[in-house]
């Protein structure tokens, strides 16, 4: 499930910059949370809206944010370098539980994703959404 390894350890909020590759299944089933506070910078991403919804696919690296004042739990979703989202709670919890059960730390893991949506048809507009290919 795991693929590559990569990266030097360190700190500094995040438990570890080591990164590692996940290659999924391909069904992009995981999704995230609070893309809509996002939209400016997935729009960027994605380019601007279209007639048609869009299914641009991409590199998500998910990153755990144990100094997010909100939750120290919190595992971030990025794309391009730029935050579009994060995992929910309870995802968040199971994911970090799962990396410190297998690989002993805290990495971000890179992946597959899809940014959906993105349509304005002139009646109806459709927000951007993230889809993580986690298998």
């Amino acid at each position: 499930m795991l693929g590559w390894l990569f990266g030097k350890k360190g700190d500094g909020g995040r438990q570890s910059t080591r990164r590692i590759k996940l290659d999924g299944d391909g069904s992009y089933s995981q999704e995230i949370v609070g893309e809509s506070f996002y939209q400016s910078a997935l729009e960027q991403i994605a380019g601007p809206k279209a007639e048609d919804e869009k299914e641009f696919l991409c590199v998500a690296v998910l990153i755990c944010e144990s100094d997010n004042p909100h939750d120290e739990n919190a595992v971030a979703v990025t794309i391009n370098g730029k935050k579009v989202g994060h995992l929910s709670r309870d995802d968040a919890v199971s994911w970090r539980r799962m990396l410190k059960k297998r690989l002993g730390y805290l990495p971000e893991v890179e992946l597959d994703a899809v940014i959906v949506g993105g349509w304005d048809d002139g009646i109806s507009e459709g927000h951007y959404g993230v889809k993580l290919d986690l298998g």
